[in-house]
């Protein structure tokens, strides 16, 4: 189930737990509805801005008005930047912002 998927994650995420990251990196190109959210938000849409805000990466995207090419390709960056950051990402608890050291 894509909603308690992508909620687990964050709040993984959330709590300075990396292995969040993957499945919201995967929700990316998920058009899924999550289930009690009001307004109605799509899978893709929330593990967007919950990436962004926990590791300041606005600019792998995707934009919040992306159509599927431009998630797919950003779904991509976002991979490779877990893939090149990920034993160098840590947790500041303060300001609930992963960073690369």
């Amino acid at each position: 189930e894509v909603t308690i998927r992508v909620m687990a994650a964050t709040g993984l995420v959330a709590r300075g737990r990396a292995e969040g990251f993957p499945v919201l990196i995967e929700a990316l190109t998920d058009d899924s509805a999550l289930v009690g959210h009001e307004p109605p938000e799509q899978a893709w849409h929330r593990a967007t801005t919950v990436l962004m805000r926990f590791t300041g990466q606005g600019e792998l995207g995707p934009p919040l008005d992306a159509d599927n090419t431009q998630r797919a390709a950003a779904q991509e960056r976002w991979r490779n930047w877990l893939a090149d950051s990920g034993d160098n990402l840590t947790f500041d608890a303060e300001a609930f912002l992963w960073r690369t050291t």
